[in-house]
């Protein structure tokens, strides 16, 4: 695993700020606003050039931001002493369309996750996994010492799948004690700082020497199915992942597939029939469950039924939506009434999938 040959420009967003954690928009870098209903400082846009960039709501430091891109990773380090919020939108999931895991390490206060319809609460110590596809919400708040600390590292989801042996879901959790999370704070510590004197290629052997350790922290507390021993599983499982990551590729194809997993079309054909599917059969099933949990997470006015069509590559709304009531027997819309209406608020016994 070479992390210093991959091109690392589709895991920063505009500013050169790590994916998922959004940036100031201009004039506004370097500024908290305080949310005037219930008094707490928010970031809703958040600066990270070289070295750190400050943050002050017209009084007081509110924290610093200090970023390091490392070959195709990315290493960002947060300290404040008010509460805040980080945000991924829908526009934000729709506009870059990268798939990236971030790891996000809480070195000192408390953090609460939002995503994938569930919450979930970390503690200092503690490591949780949010991913790109899927928009979230991060509230940290200081802990008992008045200070918050995270460190977060962004990586390609196939490079984390690759360490650690396991699909990459959101919300999964490494309870504090585990060596392996408290060995990568502090390294990630040093290579995050802006005052680090780390030359860049020492920083990517670091890091690469650092991803497998935490593919393992990761791989052991992820809940997944036992990973695939026979070759055909294998060869299945690249597949549908391959499947699950270009759906929104209207000309996708068993041709293009086969070719990008290596194997030979009759042999992709093979491969699903031993699951009773069809390549069509297939795609359509994922496109119809990926644009049902969209429906299911967003308003309108944050995807409309057209936008969700084309995002999963139907090759138009009308045909959608009539795959859709097909299969679900309700229009997209009735079904996305129907899940906003059965949500309930989030409790802290709900947890992510």
């Amino acid at each position: 695993m070479d992390i210093t040959g991959m091109n690392d420009t589709h895991l920063l967003g505009r500013e050169g700020a790590t994916l998922g954690w959004p940036v100031f928009d201009g004039e506004a870098a370097g500024h908290c606003e305080e949310d005037e209903r219930d008094g707490r400082v928010r970031s809703r846009r958040v600066g990270s050039g070289p070295g750190g960039v400050p943050v002050d709501p017209g009084g007081g430091s509110c924290g610093t931001i200090e970023e390091r891109a490392i070959g195709s990773c990315s290493v960002l380090r947060v300290r404040s002493r008010v509460r805040n919020t980080f945000r991924r939108d829908w526009t934000e999931v729709r506009n870059d369309g990268v798939d990236v895991a971030t790891l996000c390490f809480v070195r000192r206060g408390l953090l609460r996750l939002t995503q994938a319809g569930g919450v979930r609460r970390v503690a200092a110590g503690e490591l949780v996994v949010t991913v790109s596809t899927m928009p979230f919400e991060i509230d940290v708040s200081p802990g008992p010492g008045g200070e918050v600390e995270l460190l977060q590292l962004a990586v390609p989801t196939h490079v984390l799948r690759g360490v650690s042996n396991r699909e990459v879901r959101a919300g999964t959790l490494v309870p504090a004690g585990d060596r392996r999370v408290c060995a990568a704070m502090q390294i990630l510590a040093v290579l995050g700082g802006s005052s680090a004197d780390i030359p860049d290629a020492a920083a990517a052997q670091m890091l690469e020497a650092l991803l497998p350790l935490l593919g393992s922290a990761v791989g052991t507390h992820a809940v997944t199915d036992t990973p695939p021993r026979l070759l055909a599983d294998r060869r299945l499982l690249d597949v549908l992942r391959y499947v699950e990551t270009h759906l929104s590729d209207p000309r996708l194809s068993t041709a293009s597939v086969a070719r990008n997993c290596g194997i030979s079309s009759r042999y992709l054909s093979a491969l699903l029939r031993r699951r009773g599917a069809t390549f069509l059969s297939l795609v359509r099933r994922k496109r119809l469950e990926t644009a049902g949990r969209w429906l299911a997470t967003s308003s309108p006015a944050q995807a409309s039924v057209s936008e969700i069509a084309y995002r999963v590559g139907f090759k138009s709304p009308a045909h959608f939506s009539r795959v859709f009531r097909r299969t679900y027997q309700m229009s997209p819309t009735a079904y996305r009434e129907r899940s906003s209406a059965a949500r309930t608020p989030q409790s802290s016994a709900t947890h992510l999938p």
